[in-house]
């Protein structure tokens, strides 16, 4: 069989490279070349079933640290703990709860101030919050 033209991306930690490669069916070998004038291609184990196709382009991922194929379909069960705090997380309810319980008031600031926080401190507070460098 002829190699067949590939669109990889390359997973890099928290960054994903798109690059030009060929993947040979025989071998399940896939050769890209980072840059136009690169003489040693960069080559990666890929997986048949891990090539999809968005529009008329066949993608694969592939994870840079294995140099091998990911699939981007999970069938594993979901984590219930993990699930329920992201849902927490994203409820605006949780967070109205968490900014009503910050909000303090002026009798509480003006006794701070008095306590010994002083008026300079809170001015620069108060000025570095809205943006300024003082």
């Amino acid at each position: 069989m002829k190699p067949i033209k590939v669109l990889i991306k390359l997973v890099d930690k928290d960054k994903i490279f798109t690059l030009k490669g060929k993947y040979d069916p025989e071998t399940r070998i896939a050769t890209a070349k980072r840059k136009l004038f690169d003489k040693t291609p960069l080559k990666f184990q890929v997986d048949p079933v891990h090539i999809y196709y968005e529009g008329r382009r066949r993608v694969c991922y592939v994870d840079n640290a294995t140099r091998s194929s990911k699939s981007i379909h999970s069938n594993d069960p979901i984590d219930q703990k993990t699930a329920t705090s992201l849902n927490l997380l994203i409820d605006q309810a949780f967070w109205k709860g968490i900014m009503e319980k910050r909000k303090i008031s002026a009798m509480t600031a003006f006794a701070l101030i008095m306590a010994g926080i002083g008026v300079y401190t809170l001015l620069v507070t108060i000025l570095r919050a809205a943006g300024i460098n003082v």
